[in-house]
């Protein structure tokens, strides 16, 4: 996925992984741990190269 940044002309400048909730341990006791411990989602900011 990097590589397609990078041949489109992008850097990238953060990559971040969120956390659930607070409100999620509560809600889903049962699978806050593996939502905590296992990436779900990765966001990638880019930014165009001149």
């Amino acid at each position: 996925m990097t590589d397609a940044f990078t041949a489109a002309g992008f850097h990238i400048s953060v990559i971040s992984e969120p956390q659930p909730a607070p409100a999620a341990r509560d809600l889903f006791p049962d699978e806050f741990r593996a939502l905590s411990d296992n990436p779900s989602f990765l966001f990638f900011t880019l930014e165009a190269t001149t």
